[in-house]
């Protein structure tokens, strides 16, 4: 067997490959020629690591195609602008399992994570939470920004697959983000969430604190108090902790080029937090992430 067959199931950590290799009791080599290893080893699994816009076109549109297998890994939806003076792509990926939490809630919750991409570039999350606050992903998006024009793609791909999968077309009416304003207006563009709040107006001293309060704290800064929405979360906990494991389980906390991060989406993330929720799998059906419905604590009276 080569020695490279050790390793395919593994991130390509020159310490981690250290530790490997002595648990195999190979003799370890010299620290240039191991990264070289590692770098052409990378390369094998993964593709190179410096892509253009044609060759993440392609692989879109090679992914595009929705499989059998509800685990399997689906592009949604992509954006190509092939501009010298202004490249961009946007692309959404899921799969049919993790679409299947749509169905199960009727609000949204939506972050961005960096440090997981050699170049800097964010991904976008965005799923939801069941009665016991665990996070249940929709998908992933990876765009250059996070400005308001990608959470809005980001959105507008879930409604999108939603439609494709189930003919059914999915509106929440409660989104959880943090204070930025790019989540909360591409969550408006595309949802249009629309709140009604009556108030009474007195004298002009009240009347200017209600234009104050209302501005500040119903427009600008929605949900900011713990029983904005009873029954839903009041923070992103939940999501940013998925956040954490997939730097941590996944890269390593090492930044990857977009080539092997696509391949790596792919192949191990995507797959990975779809298998997790199946319960009908002989491997992972021991311990599946289920969607609470119900708290576990009874608060009635």
């Amino acid at each position: 067997m080569l020695l490279s067959d050790y390793f395919k199931i593994d991130t390509l950590h020159q310490k981690l490959f250290y530790l490997k290799l002595d648990k195999l009791k190979i003799i370890q080599s010299k620290a240039s020629r191991t990264s070289s290893f590692l770098v052409s080893l990378s390369k094998k699994l993964y593709g190179p690591a410096q892509i253009s816009l044609n060759y993440i076109k392609s692989w879109c549109i090679e992914k595009s195609i929705i499989q059998n297998d509800p685990d399997e890994c689906f592009v949604a939806n992509f954006y190509i602008k092939d501009d010298d003076a202004d490249p961009l792509f946007r692309l959404f990926v899921t799969t049919k399992n993790l679409m299947k939490n749509c169905l199960n809630s009727n609000h949204v919750c939506a972050d961005a994570a960096y440090n997981l991409i050699w170049q800097d570039y964010p991904i976008l999350m965005v799923g939801t939470t069941d009665k016991q606050c665990a996070f249940h992903p929709f998908g992933i998006a990876l765009c250059i920004n996070e400005k308001t024009n990608d959470f809005e793609f980001m959105f507008k791909s879930v409604q999108l697959a939603v439609e494709q999968l189930y003919n059914i077309n999915y509106c929440p009416i409660i989104f959880v983000a943090d204070a930025s304003g790019t989540i909360t207006n591409g969550s408006i563009n595309v949802f249009n969430v629309v709140e009604k709040i009556i108030m009474s107006k007195g004298c002009p001293l009240i009347n200017n604190f209600i234009d104050y309060f209302t501005n500040e704290w119903h427009m600008s800064n929605k949900g900011w108090f713990v029983g904005f929405a009873i029954g839903y979360p009041s923070s992103n906990n939940a999501l940013q902790a998925t956040n954490g494991t997939i730097t941590s389980l996944y890269t390593f906390r090492e930044c990857l080029p977009v080539g092997e991060f696509l391949s790596v989406l792919e192949t191990d993330i995507i797959r990975r937090l779809s298998r997790e929720r199946i319960f009908d799998d002989s491997i992972t059906s021991q311990n599946p992430k289920a969607f609470t419905n119900a708290p576990s604590i009874n608060l009635s009276l």
